[in-house]
């Protein structure tokens, strides 16, 4: 995974496998943050309660709210649970998705039974696209088509079941959606993309860190002082045994052994034979350095 040729869609990693490793990796500060945002968000929902009872327009209306507020609480509260224990970012994902959906639903019907001149929801709705941009960790086409439905809900709202705004109002609010939404929009956009960033340079700084020590492990060297037997040679190990130089050496290093015999060792147990031997051994010596490519000579100045 290189920095400089991943690709991104939508301020997601191109590659699924590569997004679905990322989402692993922040499981646990997106379960707190979800669940952050989920208990905030059904705290706001019951603050609003109290409108349910002072507004409800009969007690057939009130029960309805309260059954949905109830619904979309309970669900919201259950998934920050869940947030908080699960190792599937993606199954999170989905369940905060569909909370979403409940939200807009509860909170539409409940809107669309207020007084045709009630707009005191415009700021817990405008409340409501920050944290679900900035704070709910899910995908930023999820969060952008979040935005959307809520701002399209509250337009129905406005068009279908409220007294029209004067002007001044109107253009205040709109500018005060407009704003929030493109704001949240180009954060959320911009902190998706360097968290994924930094994700990949930590991964290729892990996986060099990884190689290097992998390097390191395998270089094995001799040092400090090593006992030897000044009479056979056998040389004492960490734990007291002895072994012989071959033995010990290839335990300690990846040196391997080939045996031959010193002229001197030649002489001593074989004299009979020893000169003929040497001389053979010679022969076959020059004979190879004759066989060798020659080297160059480098060019005189």
């Amino acid at each position: 995974m290189d920095a400089a040729r991943e690709e991104f869609r939508w301020a997601e990693f191109a590659s699924r496998d590569d997004e679905v490793a990322y989402r692993r990796y922040h499981r646990v500060a997106s379960g707190r943050l979800t669940a952050l945002a989920l208990v905030a968000t059904s705290m706001l929902v019951l603050l609003n309660v109290r409108n349910d009872f002072l507004l409800a327009t009969d007690q057939r209306v009130l029960v309805t709210q309260l059954l949905a507020r109830t619904v979309s609480v309970a669900l919201g509260l259950s998934i920050a649970v869940h947030a908080l224990r699960t190792d599937d970012p993606m199954r999170l994902e989905r369940a905060t998705v569909a909370w979403i959906v409940v939200t807009l639903v509860t909170k539409s019907y409940v809107l669309s039974m207020r007084p045709p001149d009630y707009y005191a929801h415009i700021a817990s709705d405008i409340v409501f696209l920050v944290v679900t941009l900035l704070i709910l960790p899910i995908a930023f086409r999820f969060q952008v088509a979040s935005m959307l439905a809520y701002a399209a809900a509250d337009l129905a709202i406005a068009v279908f079941f409220r007294n029209p705004m004067g002007r001044a109002a109107a253009l205040s609010t709109a500018f005060t959606y407009a704003l929030a939404m493109t704001l949240g929009t180009i954060a959320s956009y911009r902190m998706q993309m360097a968290m994924r960033r930094a994700y990949v340079h930590l991964r290729s700084e892990t996986r060099m860190r990884e190689s290097l020590e992998k390097a390191l492990a395998e270089i094995r060297t001799l040092r400090g002082v090593i006992p030897i037997c000044s009479s056979c040679h056998d040389i004492r190990d960490e734990q007291g045994a002895w072994h012989t130089v071959e033995v010990y050496v290839q335990e300690h290093t990846h040196a391997d052994f080939t045996h031959g015999m010193c002229p001197s060792c030649v002489r001593k147990l074989y004299p009979e034979i020893a000169d003929d031997v040497l001389a053979a051994v010679a022969l076959d010596a020059t004979a190879g350095a004759q066989k060798a490519p020659p080297r160059e000579m480098p060019p005189q100045a």
